[in-house]
């Protein structure tokens, strides 16, 4: 609420800042002029009197005119500013009346809807977007001082966005005789043709009366019915709302005009809709959209012509996807629909719940009374249909085997989302079953997922036993079955026979198209370390003696123990294994490599070959039985960690038995040099980054703080050290020339690979680790040029780094725009802070203290009245960073040239380049001058005229001068 008129008296007229008070922003200044017009306008001559008609009125208008211009004077305009300046606590307090009327409409929202009382990415989001009033400069960034502007509720309608597939849908239609199936393009559905001015359609392709139709339905008013029918994973609604409301805080109710500027077909459909009103206050609008609406995302509801018709069953058939990008809904069938059956969805599965929201009594059977209810953070209160139950499996699982498909923690986390969880009981498992019960998850019996109801989601970890009966649940699972791997068909299926579904592990992926699940860094490292102890034991004991059977380890630590041992003894002398140890002479291989095609007479002259690879499809042999059975050969171990055993593409077939812990090898018959005896297989999967996305490394040193006091670094900036990062990053971007554009502010640097960058075949780690390896190297080999005068000592400086993806133009111009208004931000703070130290005598403490709560013009206001600093004559470097490129000839403004962005950014392989145009620009790229700018890379003009940094085509060299 707005402070009432007694509140409003008691809040303080705070004085101008200054008599010379910085510019403030157009909008600020459009504030001031409205007090100004005002007092002008309202002066004392004026009041009382109106005035309509000039020309009837002429002397009258002319006299108001006189008085008027005789108050606008300059004084007037410094009293409306001293004005505006002095009422900045209440305009801060009408704002936060203004967001806790935003918050309190927030919480009913998510009440209404069952949505997380707490959301940490939504918070975040909107403390990003919250801005303190700014007096000129950028906003206060402190934490805690934030004061938030107002936020009105929103609305927006739409009748469709002409969604077509990229793909055309096909949907499967079975007849009621099980032998006939018909395939139907849904590209030949009835299409609604439309000329631009037209409202499109609110269905594409057009499903009702061909697939679906709405009819009565007993006791629940209206449903949708399928035709006839259809095979499961159809598309059987594409439907874009009638409204979509965001409620967010505003007084007055959007709603209302959201539905009455609906044409008047869309409204009727609107208002026939069912309404259950929880108040006797809600409107009818509200209690259609409370009662029909989906959750869109955000804050978002939505209420469809079809979809909204759609009854509840706890035990729902059909499943539905909000499409952000095409603004539609996507209903598809779970099971089989019959003609004539229902199609459900499933609103939530507390009894109670659905009493209070929806106003009816669930009889469907498969809803409890101790279910979520709606107060509750569920997903089924948020209406997605997904299942409520999961089951944790440990049914199928391999001797000795610990791991666990499910943590305590995600455990938790499924729980306080509103599901069910199971865990079935084990003595093996790496964690106790204690464990997930303090976490709330239920503990059952072992192999009794079997008997639980269908809707229940099973999560194992490894394939299951081979049985035959068919599977009726949806299973979570490393099935090893859609490479064709031995068993591949009898596996498969199971689940149409059951009517179950099958979801993959190894194939499920984000909405960033990467892998949500693999075997990362230990399963390659604990083979390695096995494919080490075999070799050692082959040098100790006969060929007829197999390598024994092994247990897990606590930790790498014991096992690289053990590992040392068993090759000390390997060797017959400590020394030597330590050192061989220490320096194994590995050689890495990689796509370049293997390009050629095998099998490869390297391989064979090894002692031991880990395989590591990711395989898709048919390749060459790495090794096979020809090539082992040679006289030179020194190879004796293989370690296969992609371990495609029965994979028909297998590029290592010379064994198709899996290993197991009591036999962790296996042993292959093989002629000539020594005996091929044992390898060793393991699963690892690379950390390869989407194709076609912006990476930017991001560097940041470690423990700067320290390092910083340690070498007595100038503060607030020491441009010795800051010319160090640049030398540093320079010294990256000669090494690395797939790097377009490096930006570095105080102790991080971050490097822009174009989207068509290929090095190191994208691989997170290794572009990673090279740029930190390369930045850290060459900073402690420059220290000395830069301060010849200190001797660096341990501990020496060090960097972390990470790698991030930016699937368009905008967004990594938006990343690089944050960085510099951060510098900026920084640096003021920091300039203002050492200021009130090195020059006005305070501690950190009190200078800490006195910059609470200010704002940008106030730190620079304390610059300049009492220290004579004019922030605006602060080295460039200082405010906006460090920018490092390849220079070219700049491109004149308005010059023609290619539009960049991420539509028409292509990857090499699309582009077709040669291999002598691809060598041409890489001696372009070679012969370029590296150059350090600190420039404003936040406007067009930057980009505009350096075209090359997004197209990734060398510009023209600049003539020497």
């Amino acid at each position: 609420m707005a402070p009432s008129k007694g509140e409003e008296e008691n809040i303080p007229q705070l004085p101008m800042p200054s008599r010379n008070p910085l510019p403030l922003s157009s909008a600020q200044e459009a504030q001031v002029r409205e007090l100004y017009h005002s007092r002008v306008r309202f002066a004392e001559c004026a009041l009382g009197r109106t005035f309509s008609a000039p020309f009837k009125c002429r002397e009258q208008n002319r006299a108001m005119n006189s008085c008027m211009i005789s108050h606008a004077t300059q004084q007037e305009q410094d009293a409306a500013r001293e004005e505006w300046f002095a009422t900045r606590l209440k305009r801060q307090r009408e704002r936060e009346a203004k967001e806790e009327r935003r918050k309190e409409q927030e919480k009913f929202h998510r009440e209404w809807w069952g949505l997380p009382m707490e959301d940490k990415e939504g918070e975040k989001g909107r403390d990003i977007m919250r801005r303190a009033e700014r007096v000129g400069g950028f906003p206060k960034r402190d934490d805690g001082q934030l004061i938030p502007q107002p936020v009105v509720a929103s609305f927006k309608m739409t009748g469709g966005s002409g969604f077509r597939p990229s793909e055309p849908l096909r949907v499967i239609i079975e007849t009621n005789d099980f032998e006939t199936k018909t395939s139907l393009n849904l590209d030949t559905l009835p299409q609604v043709r439309r000329s631009g001015t037209e409202r499109p359609p609110l269905r594409d392709p057009e499903t009702l009366d061909v697939l679906i139709e709405v009819n009565a339905s007993e006791g629940k008013g209206f449903g949708v019915f399928a035709l006839r029918d259809i095979l499961p994973g159809t598309v059987i609604l594409c439907e874009a709302p009638l409204v979509t409301f965001s409620d967010t805080g505003a007084r007055s109710d959007p709603l209302d005009v959201a539905v009455n500027a609906l044409p008047p077909e869309l409204r009727k459909a609107y208002q026939s809709l069912h309404s259950f009103r929880r108040k006797p206050s809600e409107s009818l609008n509200r209690s259609i959209l409370y009662s029909n609406g989906f959750d869109v995302g955000g804050l978002a509801s939505a209420i469809f012509e079809i979809g909204s018709r759609i009854n509840h069953s706890c035990v729902s058939n059909t499943i539905f996807t909000w499409d952000n990008e095409q603004n539609r809904m996507i209903f598809s069938n779970r099971y089989k629909l019959l003609e004539g059956e229902e199609i459900t969805v499933d609103y939530g599965h507390s009894k109670r719940y659905l009493a209070k929201y929806y106003g009816f009594e669930c009889t469907c059977g498969g809803c409890t009374d101790s279910g979520s209810s709606g107060e509750s953070s569920g997903a089924e209160n948020a209406r997605t249909g997904e299942m409520p139950t999961i089951d944790g499996v440990i049914s199928g699982r391999k001797a000795l085997e610990h791991r666990s498909a499910l943590t305590p923690t995600t455990a938790k986390a499924l729980i306080d989302a509103g599901y069910t969880v199971n865990i079935e009981r084990s003595p093996e498992r790496i964690f106790d079953d204690s464990e997930f019960e303090r976490v709330g998850a239920t503990l059952v019996q072992e192999n009794t997922w079997r008997d639980v109801p269908t809707d229940h989601i099973i999560i194992g970890l490894k394939e299951l036993p081979v049985e035959e009966f068919p599977l009726k649940h949806t299973h979570i699972q490393f099935a090893h079955c859609y490479k064709q791997q031995g068993g591949w068909e009898k596996v498969l299926s199971r689940f149409p026979r059951g009517g179950g579904t099958l979801l993959d592990l190894e194939f499920l992926t984000d909405d960033k198209n990467r892998r949500v699940a693999a075997f990362g860094y230990h399963a390659g490292f604990a083979g390695a370390a096995l494919a080490l102890e075999t070799w050692a034991w082959q040098l100790t004991h006969p060929a007829s003696e197999p390598f024994p059977s092994v247990s897990s380890y606590p930790n790498e630590d014991k096992l690289i123990v053990d590992v040392k041992k068993a090759v000390a003894i390997g060797q017959r002398s400590r020394e030597k294994c330590l050192e061989s140890w220490l320096s194994v002479p590995w050689v890495d291989w990689d796509m370049a490599e293997t390009a050629k095609g095998g099998p490869f007479p390297e391989i064979v002259e090894s002692d031991i070959f880990v395989n590591c690879i990711y395989l898709m499809s048919k390749i060459p042999n790495f090794v096979d039985m020809e090539s082992l059975n040679t006289p030179d050969r020194k190879l004796s171990v293989i370690c296969d960690v992609s371990a495609d055993t029965t994979n028909p593409n297998n590029p290592i077939p010379v064994y198709t038995v899996a290993t197991t812990f009591t036999e962790p090898t296996v042993p292959v018959e093989v002629n000539g040099g020594p005996r091929l005896y044992e390898y060793v297989k393991a699963f690892e999967q690379p950390d390869l980054l989407l194709p076609n996305t912006w990476i930017v490394v991001r560097v940041d040193g470690r423990g700067f703080h320290r390092f910083s006091d340690k070498y007595a670094f100038e503060k607030p900036n020491d441009r010795r050290a800051l010319d160090l990062m640049n030398a540093a990053a320079k010294a990256v971007m000669t090494e690395l020339p797939d790097i377009v554009i490096a930006y570095g502010i105080s102790d991080e640097y971050s490097f822009v690979f174009h989207k068509s960058c290929v090095l190191f075949e994208r691989r997170s780690s290794k572009l990673v680790t090279t740029i930190v390896s390369t930045f850290t190297a060459s900073y402690v080999h420059l220290w000395s040029s830069f301060f010849p005068e200190v001797q660096l000592s341990a501990p020496l400086p060090g960097f972390d780094g990470r790698a991030v993806q930016y699937p368009s133009v905008q967004n990594l111009r938006d990343y690089m725009s944050w960085r510099q208004v951060d510098c900026h931000i920084n640096n003021l703070y920091n300039t203002t802070f050492w200021a009130l130290i090195q020059i006005g005598g305070l501690d950190a403490r009190e200078a800490e203290k006195e910059l609470a709560g200010s704002l940008a013009a106030d730190k620079n206001e304390i610059l300049f009245s009492r220290f004579k600093i004019n922030y605006n004559n602060e080295p460039e470097i200082y405010k906006k960073g460090s920018v490092i490129f390849r220079d070219y000839e700049l491109v004149e403004p308005g010059t023609p040239m290619e539009v960049i962005d991420e539509d028409t950014a292509k990857t090499v392989e699309e582009k077709g380049l040669s291999n002598t145009q691809e060598e041409k620009d890489r001696k372009r790229r070679a012969k370029a001058r590296i150059t350090v700018q600190h420039v404003d890379i936040i406007k067009d003009e930057f980009w505009q005229r350096r075209p090359w940094l997004l197209s990734n085509k060398p510009g023209k060299i600049p003539k020497e001068i």
